[in-house]
């Protein structure tokens, strides 16, 4: 089991995790409707939702002994490896699908991650 390393406000701050972008991100894809968003609209989260839960993935969110943590990480490195992301040809539902299962996994991440590092989250 690794040593538990309390986080710095240093280590914090020069963190690429920028909570309050990636909050606004998932807000405005989970904000999304099915019958009124543009394809355009719906294709636009797609790369910065991957890339925010690709990051957040990356990060030591976990202590094995929780496992609420653990089995968010595990679902995210799940859809990441599983859910190929939407392309042009992606039908507009599939991309709709995909975007907000990718808001909500990483929407959870960083609640975890913030909590883990004591930073605030809106």
């Amino acid at each position: 089991m690794a040593e538990e390393h309390e986080t710095t406000r240093e280590e914090v701050d020069a963190s690429p995790i920028d909570v309050k972008l990636i909050s606004t991100i998932t807000d405005r894809a989970l904000a999304l409707r099915l019958n009124t968003s543009t394809r355009d609209e719906i294709m636009g989260f797609v790369d910065v939702l991957h890339g925010s839960l690709s990051l957040l993935v990356g990060e030591e969110l976990a202590a094995d002994s929780d496992m609420v943590a653990l089995a968010q990480i595990h679902k995210a490195k799940g859809f990441l490896k599983t859910r190929s992301k939407p392309t042009d040809v992606t039908p507009p539902f599939r991309a709709y699908a995909w975007t907000r299962e990718a808001a909500s996994l990483t929407r959870r991440l960083l609640w975890i991650w913030s909590e883990k590092n004591g930073v605030e989250h809106p």
